[in-house]
């Protein structure tokens, strides 16, 4: 079935500029058949035109050899270049200072943010994911991008100095997992705005202190993070909601979570020294929790009182002993116990709780 066209009229020079970067992406499906306009396919929402101006355009997974027609597209307010192989020069770009928001996630040739100094309407930028043999590595270019609320800096593994963050007060949500030199979070500490943020993945951090003040978090990722062995500085983060302990082997002490009351989802899965279940008694507005593959865990009392669970993972926790306290668990609509070789005997009452399934049992293995 043949798709119907939009037609989309913009002003002659962005018409102009939009076919050379159409033609170089291979984009043969855009008719720029009608001076002053450029027909579309119905659901295709990668250009829009406000007061005859292009004012959104993506251009992904392209191979853009020339971005050089970029610069003349000054009206642009969003702007998504990502998985363009070719794009190593930001220079088009510089001048377009009507970007609120910018993609330039996974390239392999970027390195230099220079061009984007004065881009300072911007509101939300994703760098993520551009680990090339030069990559990313000096950040010092965004210092001055002080209207940005969102960041995303993940996968760029030359990144070590986050200094140049500092003065990004009004970032709610930053994303600095999988850097691996990232050691000091200090040039954060400032940053009171946040209500997200992810450190995970195999990076070098060990001091938490400088997230204490960040008192606004809401979402805290701290998945894999091999150094971690202190939760004390996150104790009184008082606001979050969602919280990601998973995979740190070094961590023994979730004490430090025992106030966070506010929480309703926690992943504490791949904790080979978690045994202790006690800290989490007073979690009650919990409704999912993540505990597989913790293999110390045998004691299931301090879960009883969470009666808002409706998801919880206790798969491949070896012998989990007694299933009795699950019992209480009224809200429960998704039991989780693979490799934990129960039956649906061992669950008691609520084998038979209508709306509840469970996975894992040994009744149930083929």
């Amino acid at each position: 079935m043949k798709k119907t066209l939009k037609k989309i009229v913009a002003h002659p020079d962005d018409v102009a500029a939009l076919k050379a970067l159409a033609e170089s992406c291979g984009k043969e499906e855009w008719n720029f058949s009608t001076p002053g306009q450029v027909g579309l396919a119905d659901d295709d929402d990668s250009v829009e035109v406000e007061n005859g101006r292009l004012t959104k355009l993506a251009l992904t997974f392209c191979e853009i050899s020339d971005f050089g027609p970029l610069a003349g597209l000054t009206a642009l307010t969003s702007l998504d270049l990502s998985s363009n192989d070719n794009l190593s020069d930001l220079g088009p770009l510089a001048g377009l200072t009507a970007l609120t928001s910018l993609n330039l996630s996974f390239h392999e040739k970027l390195s230099d943010l220079g061009p984007l100094a004065g881009l300072t309407s911007l509101t939300s930028l994703d760098l993520s994911s551009n680990n090339s043999n030069k990559g990313i590595a000096d950040l010092s270019p965004l210092a001055g991008l002080t209207s940005l609320t969102s960041l995303n800096l993940s996968g760029n593994g030359k990144i070590s100095n986050l200094k140049p963050l500092a003065s990004l007060t009004a970032l709610a949500d930053l994303d600095l997992s999988r850097i691996e030199k990232l050691s000091d979070l200090k040039p954060i500490a400032g940053l009171t705005s946040l209500t997200s943020l992810n450190l995970s993945n195999k990076n070098k951090l060990s001091d938490l202190k400088p997230l204490a003040g960040l008192t606004s978090l809401t979402a805290l990722l701290l998945a894999d993070v091999r150094k971690l062995n202190d939760l004390s500085p996150i104790a009184g983060l008082a606001k979050l909601t969602s919280l990601n302990l998973s995979y740190n082997g070094d961590l023994s002490d979730f004490g430090p979570i025992a106030g966070l009351t506010k929480l309703t989802s926690l992943e504490l899965n791949n904790n080979d020294s978690l045994s202790d279940l006690g800290p989490l008694a007073g979690l009650t507005a919990l409704t999912s929790l993540n505990l597989s593959s913790n293999g110390n865990i045998s004691d299931l009392g301090p879960l009883a009182g969470l009666t808002a669970l409706t998801s919880l993972n206790l798969s491949y926790n070896g012998d989990l002993g007694d299933l009795s306290p699950l019992a209480k668990l009224a809200a429960l609509t998704e039991l989780s116990l693979y490799g934990a070789n129960k039956s649906r005997a061992d669950l008691g009452p609520l084998a038979n709780k209508k709306g509840l399934t469970i996975e894992g049992l040994t009744d149930d293995e083929g």
